[in-house]
């Protein structure tokens, strides 16, 4: 915990994407509670619900959507990205990466892939198209 009682997320990072165990013993805590969390907000919700998951087919939560829609960049582009938003180094990033399913399949199973490759407006373009 950090000093203000939030969790240290880059503390937490480092143990459990170090440790396997660690990380499914955290992620079985923590999922189940996440899934039930939106499928509460669901009947209330007046407009479409976005749900961000990184673990999305992983976890089963494609069960929970209409539609899966997956953000696309190279491999290079997604360890450099991961690298300077969250200050990591390389090991570090590879650990989080090599902790989900490849992107590729994700892909192969996504009803949408947007391609995350270009500038935000040319990923913003491709969401406005879809939505309509």
């Amino acid at each position: 915990m950090c000093n203000d009682g939030s969790l240290h997320r880059s503390r937490l990072g480092r143990i459990i994407f170090a440790n396997t165990a660690d990380r499914l013993w955290l992620e079985a805590q923590i999922h189940p509670f996440v899934h039930q969390r939106f499928q509460q907000d669901l009947p209330s919700a007046s407009n479409p619900l976005i749900y961000v998951v990184p673990l999305l087919f992983e976890t089963d939560a494609i069960t929970l959507v209409q539609e899966a829609w997956v953000v696309w960049c190279s491999p290079e582009e997604q360890l450099a990205r991961l690298m300077q938003r969250d200050a990591l180094d390389r090991n570090a990033a590879q650990q989080r990466i090599a902790a989900q399913m490849p992107l590729n399949i994700k892909c192969d199973r996504a009803d949408l892939v947007l391609d995350n490759s270009g500038d935000r407006d040319r990923w913003r373009e491709q969401v406005r198209d879809r939505l309509g």
